[in-house]
């Protein structure tokens, strides 16, 4: 059974974050959430993925068999992931309110920043990646303009 990659927890203006979280706890909330959304959009197109094209994910080479048993093995740890989403979801009161629309905006552009300054060519070159200068610098020049583009995104957030 498929559940939507969007799921909202109500939260009544009477709901409060969990108890001891840090100064600036309405921000790590909003990241907690952040977190939770995309997990659920990602498990989603994996999903998705796997029901168009599985032996295309999976493996071209297996057996129609093999590539049924994997196809299973994937929706299992999907389901198992999205119920322990959803309980940690439940444990840290993780709501989702209109209100809140921009906090949980703000942290995922954060993530975004961070997910794009992970492909800077220095850090892909510890991976094996070893580009020509030309290349490395127009990829530089690019991930620059993205980062800009994040940020002044954040910025108006504000």
């Amino acid at each position: 059974m498929t559940r939507s990659n969007q799921r909202q927890i109500p939260l009544s203006a009477e709901t409060k974050p969990p108890a001891g979280l840090p100064r600036g706890g309405a921000t790590y909330v909003s990241k907690l959430r952040a977190v939770d959304r995309l997990s659920g959009d990602i498990l989603s197109k994996v999903e998705t993925s796997l029901r168009e094209n599985p032996a295309g994910v999976l493996n071209a080479s297996c057996l129609p068999r093999e590539v049924e048993d994997r196809k299973a093995y994937f929706f299992e740890k999907i389901s198992h992931a999205r119920g322990i989403l959803g309980d940690l979801a439940e444990l840290l009161k993780l709501g989702s309110a209109a209100s809140d629309d921009r906090e949980l905006l703000k942290a995922e552009l954060a993530m975004l920043f961070a997910l794009v300054q992970s492909y800077q060519p220095e850090h892909i070159q510890e991976s094996g990646w070893n580009p020509s200068e030309d290349i490395r610098a127009a990829v530089h020049e690019k991930l620059e303009s993205l980062t800009l583009d994040i940020i002044n995104l954040r910025e108006r957030l504000k």
